[in-house]
């Protein structure tokens, strides 16, 4: 058993490792993972010569070259008899003396084992490999004393020139050549086929030789800083130059920030820097478990060496101010921290080595390490509860611990009358003082802690002389000149004092803690660091600070360039932010942010200016660019929004989120959701891509039941499905088109290669495989299809020649390879000259192309785009509608226009922008406080399900603000009437119910305010509008108190109990309310830091009946209303208690109550509204009582209670005049589920419905009223107006039937003609005869004038599930029934009342059981039915009667078509879904558009008889559709 490892370096001074070992099982197996390369093979009882092709073995891990061997470690059990590296192939004859075998034997009894392979493009012997340009000078690694075997002559050292990667040399690989495809499958269910004839690996260098190519690509500029580490920048001496991390980069940028350098080398993000006293070298050593440190050469900005001597943990290290010593501290193997110092005098020369001189652990904990700035031989560490000093003698560290005194001593020459204590102390830099005079005789050493304090040490008595407590954080860096000190710290201030620190003569504020800095050589400049990834200048003279740089904190996710014609990029990152900057400068231009949230995706809008983001919690926000503004948000999504997309033309927004569900959203409509399609089950690898004409949509699907992925693409102007490719791919990292369209080309996560489809077909065109060694998660395409980038999980961005022009092999030539990132690259994108690559860690890499691309190549706006954005709109009705895309079940029926299955073709824009929600007819009565109104400005305005519908009150013109995807819970309306706060249930995906806040006069969203989880219970705004107070419903039981300026929460109290009520106490001269619930009354006070909560004393029978509501007058009073009927007047008394009596005492609980001066209305569950009038003892008189509809739960009076609105639980809004002592309804209602309707035929505004409450009402549509309404013990099921329109019959579920005389409101005739529930209703064309039908099957015709029973036939009777509707013919002369499982069509036989037994019957599912079925008659072609029912899966079948079989179908995106009804002119078909969504459908081509609205199951929906209106019922609302102009 043994191993052997080798470790090598290449030209970029990197390591790595190749082991050969026959622990594996298998001989043949190569193992890789992140910088090491494993070849397995088999012991042997023989001598072996192992042979290692280095340069192709490391091909496969890194760009660069081979250069030398490092070190060797042998394991376990095996003879070695030496080691040598040469440049020439020997075999075992040609072996030279000292590495040949015995003379006496054959060569057969030894082995030569190659790896990877023998190589066959050098000769033997002396055939040499023709060398890179790259690799033709080659430098010894200065950590290496020790050769191995004979040594080759020494040569100089020299390091490499290139400061930017170099690329790897291509080479010219024949293509295999392609094998004819495998014949494709039906269009919608293409499998591809993948042979490895036609699967290119640009692997195969063994087969041809190396030329050197001239690398396209270098790096402009690196945007970014290492914030999280401290002291990670430093003012270069005698330059004017600034030194930082950006990652695993080290930048170099001149004072101003205009010239920038960079020095590549690092494979991990750097946590140390520090640069000599002459600015001549500077050395960086990188985290993780290869703790390697880099010397460069600032002057040729080359590497000079590569030192390593710690196993991980680098915290530390310094230069000496000569430039010949560096110490570091890190842990060693045993995780030990140690203080390892180096000698690197010889390297500075170019004569020698690094010598490492000491390396010894240390006992005391160290956080900071530098070199003394008074004796060459002495060091100063400093860490927890430990300052130190060390003596470098004889190779060795002596050191001695500087005595802090007793815990107990305080010292008091701290600023601003404070003290500190020397206890704990955590100390995290250390600055020398500055010394002038050479004979001083005493000098300090001062070291920060992590406390703020200072500890000012006497060098020279290894003493503490003093601390001062200059900041309320952590202090992180410090540098000191000869007249002052600079420090920063977590307290997000950079301080400058003088020496004896009296006090700061300058201070400045920093957005974030200040983590580093660095002074320039002149003491004038100082440059700041900050945790949040800035760099800024401050000018000490003239105090002006500006900013160099600033940078994301966390892993960028995302890229999107401008199309406007600025070269301007945005990006989106895991710390929450989007952010776009000016390319190639790199300065930012503005920021977008939300704390605590990650962004995944980011695009443009085609016409600039303005952006759309995906976060995580399903939200996705639009933004302003000029105006740096919010303009919209929205959350359709589950889980993370991982892609955005916008159409060419702008008017599309499309996303895709990691729940698998795809949404399309209208940009010129206050990007309204319009579609939404579930395409995948829920993954993390979604992705989705839009083509350059914007007429294909690609999307990935994962289905649970199968590991496979597969590609869907979908027309994009209404995300019609086109066609479905099925893969053999696990998972997807990226997908995108080709510029022609022609072509989709994805990623696969698992190889990584690309795969090519065609898009027309669904073909796989070819892969190439092996694109990068550890996956691949970026790809951009050159608009000229010329190259192609990648970007892998190695950190290397690949540039590909492409030819499009090759068609029988792979069109891919050789990459070239350029190192930067040290980790994954999540996005890549072409922008002019420039190429933009960003990935984990902060930075930003801009790279300069030379392919000969105009600048203004990708930032021209093509001509037919608008020069500006659509203006967007006041917010009309535009919600969020979700159902199942679900895949077609095979189905002989004929689709319309010979459509695929899964087809579903759009309405023109030009006539879906005509159909508008013209009213809503209904209210949220049942929710308290849903219903406010304004009596100085008229402002009237409800709640209806998720809609607030402002409503003029003269006009009756209604407004819609409709960005609640919930329902709302209760609006506030402000003072004066100018804001108006609505409140929400939480959204399930997200698990936040937001609070919106509108100007009523311009009827827009001016902030949302998110904090309550699950539901907001109530709001109230303060008298002076300035705050808001939200109430939390159970079972979170908060109170939040909201800056409506802002939008910020400024407080936040929690109760034990629910709460159910709250109200401002307008008497108190501070911000103070009052909430009632579980625990009583509660009166809260708004501090200056915090919310003051007391309790206010309530009897025992109060809190047990359970506090409802609550209200204030200006007098101080504060009247409580039970759930008994009482109504408990509080007052507060001098000190602090309070004092409570009965006011009223009613029979019902007190829902509602409004007070002003000496007036009150209170409303009570059983539908009490009293008016009571104050009397001088402090008790109320009874004025009057107005009787309402039900229990009350919205009040808004004007300020003397004389005229006021009132909203019900019956769902009605009443309007009452208290000194008319009358009342009328304003708002009319459903209390619960539409039923069925019918439209009268005579008057477009007159309309029947029922609901499962079982009322009978006839509305006035114009006037949103109810006319008519008839009540009985029986529920309504069924209505039907005469031509005429002066009858109304009515059919209930007991069988009964009742005529109405419309206009005298009466009933002419009662009758209990069936034995079951009365489905549906119908009259003859005359109006003389009606026709009933009722679940069983039973039809009657019954005459009109008399309740004559005519005619009955029991033919369509028996059997299971019940009928669930009819529809009659345009004539009247046809009637269908509709079952869940059959069609019934047959004549009625008005003229002489005799049933034919001939009936049209078709059969459907025999199983079918639930749901219901519907039908209707086609307008245009009377022999036409159409049917619906809940196992079409949103089928609509046209039935023929003439042949007896279904003609043809429309297929609509939803799962439940749950009502159908056909325009009178024949034109329009408009259905209603379960999922609440409404669909007009163009009847003679089937094309369709989505009307959202309802969020509840439209059971009923009905045309006018003039065709200009459509009416559907959802839920408890009835909307009213305008359609004349169609």
């Amino acid at each position: 058993m043994f191993i052997l490892h080798l470790d090598v370096m290449t030209t970029d001074k990197n390591t790595h490792r190749v082991t050969l070992s026959n622990l594996s099982k298998s001989a043949t197996t190569t193992k890789k993972n992140a910088r090491s390369i494993h070849f397995a093979l088999k012991g042997s009882h023989k001598w072996s010569v192992w042979a290692i092709d280095m340069a192709v073995a490391l091909r496969e891990r890194t760009p660069s070259p081979f250069e030398c061997l490092k070190g060797v470690q042998m394991c376990a059990g095996m003879m070695v008899r030496g080691l040598y590296t040469s440049d020439v192939k020997f075999s075992l004859e040609t072996l030279p003396r000292d590495m040949s075998m015995s003379q006496a034997l054959e060569p057969g009894l030894f082995d030569l084992l190659w790896f990877p392979k023998e190589p066959e493009d050098v000769g033997e012997l002396f055939g040499r490999r023709p060398k890179n340009t790259n690799n033709s000078k080659n430098t010894k690694m200065p950590s290496i004393k020790k050769k191995l075997g004979e040594q080759p002559p020494k040569k100089n050292r020299a390091a490499p020139k290139d400061v930017n990667p170099s690329p790897v040399v291509p080479k010219n690989v024949e293509s295999p050549t392609k094998q004819g495809a495998s014949p494709l499958r039906e269009l919608q269910n293409v499998f591809p086929d993948t042979p490895n004839s036609l699967t290119n690996s640009h692997r195969q260098h063994s087969e041809v030789d190396e030329k050197t190519v001239e690398p396209q690509m270098s790096v402009f500029r690196v945007c970014g800083f290492t914030g999280e580490y401290t002291n990670m920048m430093v003012w270069i001496p005698g330059s004017d130059n600034i030194a930082f991390a950006a990652s695993s980069v080290v930048v170099i940028i001149t004072g101003d920030g205009s010239v920038q350098r960079q020095l590549f080398g690092h494979s991990a993000p750097i946590c140390a820097i520090c640069v000599d006293g002459s600015g001549g070298i500077l050395a960086t050593g990188q985290e993780g478990q290869e703790a390697i440190i880099r010397i460069w050469d600032l002057e040729t900005k080359e590497c000079m060496a590569m030192l390593k001597g710690h196993a991980s943990g680098l915290i530390s290290m310094d230069l000496s101010l000569d430039g010949e010593h560096l110490v570091a501290v890190g842990l060693d193997a045993q995780h030990r921290q140690s203080i390892i110092t180096w000698n690197i005098k010889d390297i500075r020369k170019g004569e020698g080595d690094a010598l490492m001189e000491i390396q010894q652990t240390s006992d005391f904990n160290i956080k900071h390490i530098k070199w003394s700035a008074f004796d060459d031989d002495k060091l100063l560490s400093c860490g927890r509860d430990s300052i130190r000093i060390y003596r470098v003698k004889e190779n060795q560290l002596r050191g001695m611990s500087i005595k802090l005194g007793s815990p107990e001593k305080r010292v008091r020459k701290i600023p601003g009358g404070g003290s500190a204590s020397i206890g704990n102390q955590i100390f995290t830099c250390m600055a020398f003082e500055v010394v002038s005079n050479p004979l001083q005789k005493e000098r300090h050493v001062y070291v920060g802690s992590a406390s703020g304090a200072v500890f000012q040490i006497n060098y020279e008595q290894r003493r503490l002389d003093c601390i001062y407590q200059l900041h309320n954080g952590a202090i992180n860096c410090m540098s000191i000149s000869e007249g002052f000190c600079a420090m920063g710290s977590d307290d997000d201030f950079l301080r400058v004092w003088p020496l004896d620190f009296s006090d700061y003569f300058l201070e400045a504020k920093n957005e974030a803690s200040v983590t580093s800095m660095g002074l320039s050589p002149d003491g004038l400049k100082i440059a700041v660091g900050t945790e949040s990834g800035a760099i800024g200048a401050l000018d000490i003279a003239t105090h002006c600070h500006s900013t160099l740089l600033r940078s994301h904190t966390d892993t960028i996710n995302c890229v999107a360039i401008s199309p406007k014609g600025s070269p301007e990029i945005c990006t989106a990152s895991m710390d929450g932010s989007v952010r776009v900057w000016s390319i190639p400068t790199c300065s930012q231009q503005c920021q977008f942010a939300a704390d605590g949230e990650k962004a995944f995706t980011v695009a443009y809008h085609p016409h600039g200016a303005v952006l759309a983001a995906g976060f995580n919690k399903g939200k996705i926000r639009v933004f302003d660019v000029a105006g740096t503004m919010l303009i919209q948000e929205c959350v359709q999504h589950r889980g993370d929004v991982r892609w955005v997309e916008f159409s060419t033309t702008g008017d599309r927004l499309f996303s895709m989120g990691s729940d698998g569900n795809l949404c399309m959203y209208d940009t010129t409509h206050d990007y309204r959701p319009i579609k939404y399609t579930a395409v995948s089950e829920p993954s993390p690898h979604v992705c989705m891509a839009i083509s350059s004409d914007s007429k294909w949509l690609a999307v990935t699907a994962h289905k649970n039941a199968t590991p496979r992925a597969s590609i869907l693409i979908f027309h994009a102007e209404g995300l019609d499905p086109c066609l479905k490719i099925e893969t053999l791919t696990d998972a997807f990292s990226r997908l995108a088109f080709t510029p022609d369209s022609r072509q989709l080309w994805g990623i696969d996560v698992k190889s990584p290669s690309i795969i090519r489809f065609d898009v027309e077909s669904g073909g796989n065109l070819g892969a190439l495989t092996n694109i990068h060694s550890e996956g691949c998660g970026a790809m951009e395409i050159d608009p000229s299809l010329k190259y192609v980038w990648t970007g892998g999980g190695d950190g290397v961005v690949k540039m590909w020649d492409y030819s499009s022009e090759i068609a029988d092999s792979s069109p891919f030539g050789e990459p070239q390879s350029f190192t930067g990132h040290p980790d994954i690259i999540t996005d890549i994108k072409l922008l002019g000259d420039y190429v933009i690559s960003v990935g984990y860690g902060n930075a930003i890499i801009v790279w300069k192309v030379d392919i000969g691309y105009p600048h203004s190549m990708a930032l021209a706006i093509p001509k037919d785009r608008a020069e500006n954005l659509p203006k967007t709109p006041a917010p009309t009705l535009a919600l969020a509608q979700m159902h199942d895309q679900r895949e077609p079940s095979p189905n002989n029926v004929p689709e319309m226009g010979a459509r695929s299955a899964a087809s579903h073709p759009k309405l023109p824009a030009a006539v879906s922008r005509r159909l508008e929600c013209d009213s809503i007819l209904g209210v949220s009565g049942e929710v308290p406080d849903s219903v406010v109104w304004d009596a100085d400005t008229g402002f009237f305005a409800y709640s209806a399900d998720n809609i607030v519908v402002v409503e003029h009150l003269q006009s009756r013109k209604q407004t819609f603000l409709s960005n609640h995807s919930q329902q709302v819970c209760g609006l506030a309306l402000a003072p004066g009437g100018s804001l108006l706060a609505s409140g929400s249930q939480g959204v399930e995906a997200s698990r936040s119910a937001d609070i919106y806040i509108w100007d009523t006069a311009s009827r827009r969203r001016v902030a949302v305010l998110e904090y309550h989880p699950c539901s907001v219970q109530a709001l109230a705004f303060s008298p002076d509008a300035c705050w808001l107070v939200s109430l939390g419903a159970a079972p979170e039981r908060s109170v939040v108190i909201w800056d409506v300026v802002s939008g910020e929460a400024i407080a936040v109290g929690r109760t034990r109990e629910h709460l159910t009520a709250v109200a401002w106490c307008p008497a108190s001269d501070r911000p103070e309310f009052v909430t009632v619930g579980g625990e009583g009354a509660l009166i809260w006070t708004l501090e200056s830091t915090h919310l003051c909560q007391r309790s206010m004393v309530l009897p025992v029978e109060a809190i047990e009946a359970g506090c409802c509501c609550v209200c204030c007058d200006s007098l101080g009073r504060i009247l409580i209303g039970d759930g008994r009927g009482t109504v408990w007047s509080l007052s507060i008394t001098t000190g602090g208690g309070s004092l409570s009596h009965k006011a009223i005492e009613l029979e019902a609980a007190v829902m509602s109550i409004f007070v002003c001066g000496a007036r009150l209305a209170v409303g009570t569950a059983d539908g009490t509204l009293g008016l009571y009038r104050g009397s001088a003892n402090d008790s109320w008189l009874l004025e009057n009582i107005v009787k309402l509809n039900g229990g009350v739960t919205s009040l808004s009076f004007d300020a003397c209670i004389r005229e006021g609105v009132v909203g019900t639980d019956g769902g009605v809004i009443w309007y009452v005049n208290v000194d008319e002592k009358s009342k009328s309804a304003l708002v009319s209602g459903h209390p619960c589920k539409v039923r069925s309707m019918s439209a009268a035929a005579h008057d477009p505004d007159v309309l029947a419905t029922t609901s499962e409450d079982g009322v009978l009402r006839i509305w006035s549509v114009d006037k949103g009223t109810v006319t008519m309404e008839v009540k009985s013990s029986q529920k309504c099921t069924s209505v039907c107006f005469s031509l005429c329109g002066e009858i109304c019959a009515a059919g209930y579920n007991d069988g009964t039937l009742r005529l109405f005389d419309v206009e005298k409101a009466a009933v002419r005739w009662t009758l209990l003609r069936h034995s079951s529930s009365v489905v549906g209703l119908g009259v003859d064309a005359e109006g003389k005869k009606l026709l009933s039908m009722s679940a069983d099957g039973v039809v009657y015709i019954t005459e009109i004038a008399t309740g004559k029973l005519l005619g009955q036939n029991d033919g369509f009777q028996g059997g299971s599930p019940p009928l669930s509707s009819i529809s009659m013919s345009r004539n009247g002369n046809v009637c269908a029934g509709a079952w869940p499982h059959k069609l019934v069509v047959f004549n009625v036989p008005w003229s002489d009342a005799q049933f034919s037994s001939k009936a049209i019957c078709k059969k459907f599912d025999p199983t079918t059981q639930d749901g219901g079925a519907s039908s209707a008659f086609s307008s245009s072609e009377p022999h036409i039915v159409l049917y619906t029912n809940a196992t079409l899966d949103g089928r609509i079948l046209f039935f023929d009667t003439r042949t007896s079989r279904v003609k043809r179908s429309v297929h609509l995106p939803t799962g439940f078509v749950s009502s159908l009804a056909v325009s009178m002119n024949g034109v329009w078909l408009a259905a209603g879904s379960q999922g609440g969504a409404v669909f007009m459908v163009e009847y003679s081509s089937g094309e369709w558009r989505e009307l959202p609205g309802h969020r509840r199951p439209v059971n009923a929906i009905q045309f006018s008889h003039c065709n200009t209106s459509l009416m559907s019922g959802g839920g408890n609302f009835l909307m009213v559709w305008n359609v004349r102009d169609m």
